[in-house]
């Protein structure tokens, strides 16, 4: 679709984690998710399945001002799968997560990709990159300096190196 043309539309198919989110403190995860629920008129059923998937541990109802880094990071991506997007743009998703965080991130990008669903994300843990993508854009100090499959870059520079090696020699 023509971004111009149909701005709308666009951002229904797109689902978009900040690098550094921020919520009202003073509001709950499940008041903060109804409202971006009612936002793109999803259906309220929506809301419970992505605090079940979130694993909040008791956190969903209590004030954003009592969270941790590692929960409100998990509220953002709770955000980010509330629409179902076909395509989701993700700013260091993992920062702040625990070791517990960090594995559903994993498995969530892995079933989104089974899925068909489209996933940008940016990190500077290359060797997440290099376990969860199919291609990476590699940029160093603002300059694209290699875009390719993984095993593309495997078979051409990482025979004895990782993504990390590379982007180091750059």
């Amino acid at each position: 679709l023509d971004v111009r043309r149909y701005p709308k539309e666009v951002r229904r198919m797109i689902s978009y984690l900040p690098q550094r989110v921020v919520f009202p403190e003073s509001m709950t995860a499940r008041e903060i998710l109804e409202f971006y629920a009612r936002l793109r008129k999803l259906p309220r059923s929506r809301v419970e399945d992505v605090i079940e998937r979130a694993r909040f541990n008791g956190f969903a109802g209590k004030n954003v001002g009592e969270y941790s880094g590692g929960m409100i990071q998990r509220l953002g991506l709770a955000l980010v799968q509330l629409a179902d997007a076909p395509i989701l743009l993700l700013d260091e998703p993992t920062a702040n997560l625990d070791p517990e965080g960090v594995k559903r991130f994993r498995e969530f990008i892995l079933q989104q990709r089974e899925r068909g669903k489209t996933i940008l994300f940016s990190t500077h843990l290359l060797p997440e990159a290099e376990q969860l993508a199919d291609r990476v854009a590699i940029f160093v100090s603002g300059r694209l300096v290699a875009t390719e499959s993984v095993e593309s870059l495997r078979e051409r520079y990482l025979r004895t190196k990782t993504i990390e090696d590379l982007y180091l020699h750059y």
